[in-house]
């Protein structure tokens, strides 16, 4: 029951934020082999708590080390950190873009005196 409600409460989350779906809910086994990964990485919370460096050393460390040490799950969870990152990359550059245009067009407005 748990590998279901995890599936369910990623795909909420991954929709609400990204506004697109994993579909762990209809992934055979409910995509169990993540909610593993996390657990094993939340299971460790308490050392990387006293080992500060040791998640940025991870972030630098090739994908393939960091899946063979913390099992196949974790490839999803990198796939999953690439396409957010990615994601956020993408909102973050299209503000930026209407932050510019928005200036550019009042900057105008008050050039010709149209604006007050």
């Amino acid at each position: 029951m748990r590998p279901a409600f995890a599936a369910l409460t990623s795909d909420i989350i991954v929709d609400y934020c990204f506004g697109a779906s994993e579909n762990y809910i209809e992934a055979p086994g409910f995509n169990a082999m993540v909610l593993e990964t996390t657990d094993s990485l939340t299971e460790n919370m308490h050392v990387t708590v006293q080992f500060q460096w040791l998640p940025q050393l991870m972030d630098r460390l090739p994908d393939k080390i960091v899946e063979g040490m913390l099992g196949e799950g974790m490839a999803k969870f990198n796939e999953l950190k690439r396409v957010s990152v990615s994601e956020s990359r993408s909102c973050v550059e299209n503000m930026l873009t209407v932050i510019e245009y928005t200036a550019l067009y009042q900057k105008d407005q008050r050039d010709n005196g149209l604006g007050r």
